[in-house]
């Protein structure tokens, strides 16, 4: 988050690294941990204070979401694969292609 005041304004800054556990709403929620600190950016030649706040809740939600996006990936390949190994080929060429677009599909 950027503030609006220019760095030498009059603003409390945040303690660095700052850890804040909040109680949660409900038992089945995992208690999330936050870790603030402030800073300072430069954006077309003006100083700015930044807050940066990281999430260990947000980092769960997201490395959920890249493993099921690798797991999706990952089934999708097997299927190609399987079925290139299912097929006949009647040249070197006619496999060379195959694993070709395997190798496209992979990327």
């Amino acid at each position: 988050m950027l503030t609006g005041y220019p760095t030498g304004g009059g603003s409390r800054p945040v303690d660095r690294y700052r850890y804040v556990s909040p109680n949660p709403a409900h038992k089945k929620t995992p208690v999330g941990h936050y870790r603030a600190f402030d800073t300072t950016v430069s954006l077309y030649e003006h100083d700015y204070r930044a807050i940066v706040v990281h999430s260990s809740a947000h980092d769960k939600r997201r490395q959920k979401r890249i493993l099921r996006l690798l797991d999706e990936k990952h089934k999708q390949l097997r299927g190609h694969v399987k079925q290139a190994a299912d097929a006949n080929f009647f040249c070197h060429a006619d496999a060379q292609s195959v694993a070709e677009k395997l190798q496209i599909q992979a990327n």
